[in-house]
């Protein structure tokens, strides 16, 4: 077998477990993603935020977001910002996720909280115990 033969023979043997391995990725993802939200609610339930186990520490994570509300534009929101004195966060390159820290963090005036939609959800996650 020559040097052509045996990368092709190889590549496409590996390209095949790539691809297998890809699609066993998205089926275990999807289950651990079934069970997370599972196991979320029932920690809820049973008021527990974090359980150590098989060397894992798998605790409750709360996590919040900020979006505009529907119908708001983002020059709305500019806007407002400019007004109330953080017109820095409207220049070009500046991050959503300062403005989502910010907003989080409180202290913000109602006319630009008005615009947003802040939501809180729950998660798990799972972290090698010490």
């Amino acid at each position: 077998m020559s040097t052509f033969e045996f990368a092709l023979t190889k590549f496409l043997e590996f390209d095949k477990k790539k691809r297998e391995a890809k699609e066993t990725l998205e089926d275990v993802t999807k289950s651990h993603q079934l069970y997370a939200a599972m196991l979320t609610e029932q920690m809820a339930l049973q008021d527990v935020q974090r359980v150590t186990k098989e060397g894992m520490t798998v605790y409750r994570k709360t996590m919040r977001s900020v979006a505009k509300k529907e119908g708001v534009t983002t020059d709305q929101v500019a806007q407002e910002l400019v007004n109330h004195g953080y017109g820095y966060m409207v220049k070009p390159g500046y991050s959503p996720t300062s403005l989502k820290s910010l907003v989080l963090e409180g202290g913000v005036p109602a006319e630009i909280t008005d615009l947003l939609n802040v939501t809180e959800f729950h998660t798990v996650n799972a972290i090698r115990s010490t």
